[in-house]
């Protein structure tokens, strides 16, 4: 039987790429509910991001593979495939036979193992494919009409540097509520290790975690999970207490509770979103 963690990353894709979830929602409450270890948790995210983030490279390399290249494959088995992939070139620490074997575990518990042998015949064929240097799109997964807009907007060094700089993984930080908690204190309450100070004001980079909203604080409403970038936005609006404020872009509500922090819970603050599942 594959082990939980990859099970639970390979769920979460499928709910993904077949049903267009919210990635940070579906990873967490796939999480919960194969009851995952910190450790395992952490490893079922790192693969689950990982794939997302690096799905046109892995993709390019599958194809390596194929006897037929240009073949459609299963939504799942293709997910299968990318996870192992992702393991044997991005993962280090994860021996390239553990990806292999835990891929061929996977594909034998789906449709009653029809997939079994082609996940296997695909991996056991693998070794290190060289991406060409002028294939921007594939080294860096970027699809090809952002980086020829880059191009003409910014010229081709800068287009390069913004490639590099979007292939980086990107830290997880969360938002300290100040009406409940200090940073100082959730830190302490914190695993050791896993939280660092940001260079704005009540935010922290914290990794290794896994599921962040299972750490001490979170149902307490002491922070939420909340990108750098949101954060600054929130802090250039710079509301006041008693203010009234409109977030029209505000779905799921991560800078809207950001701004009500701003006003400590007095003034009013609408927030709308353009789409009704969103407001949802």
């Amino acid at each position: 039987m594959a082990t939980s963690s990859r099970k639970t990353a390979l769920t979460a894709l499928s709910e993904v790429t077949e049903n267009e979830g919210y990635s940070n929602i579906v990873i967490d409450k796939a999480i919960r509910a194969a009851e995952l270890s910190p450790r395992d948790a952490a490893l079922a995210s790192t693969i689950f991001y990982g794939v997302l983030e690096k799905r046109l490279t892995l993709d390019f390399y599958i194809r390596k593979f194929l006897a037929k290249p240009k073949q459609k494959l299963d939504g799942t088995v293709l997910n299968i495939l990318r996870i192992a992939v992702y393991q044997m070139v991005y993962l280090d620490r994860v021996p390239d036979s553990a990806a292999v074997n835990e891929a061929v575990l996977c594909a034998a518990e789906y449709r009653r193992g029809q997939y079994k042998n082609f996940v296997n015949g695909v991996l056991r064929s693998w070794h290190e494919v060289i991406i060409p240097e002028d294939d921007l799109s594939v080294r860096y997964n970027i699809p090809q009409p952002i980086i020829e807009s880059f191009k003409k907007d910014y010229g081709e060094t800068v287009c390069i540097e913004l490639l590099k700089a979007m292939s980086e993984r990107a830290e997880t930080y969360i938002r300290i509520n100040p009406l409940k908690t200090t940073v100082d204190d959730l830190i302490q309450s914190l695993p050791e290790n896993t939280a660092e100070k940001a260079v704005l004001q009540n935010a922290l980079c914290v990794h290794g975690t896994g599921d962040v909203t299972g750490l001490p604080g979170f149902a307490e409403g002491k922070f939420h999970v909340q990108d750098l970038s949101s954060q600054l936005l929130c802090a250039f609006v710079s509301p006041q207490p008693g203010e009234r404020l409109a977030d029209v872009c505000a779905a799921p509500g991560g800078k809207s509770f950001t701004l009500a922090e701003y006003m400590e819970n007095t003034g009013v603050l609408d927030p709308f979103d353009l789409y009704k599942g969103r407001v949802n």
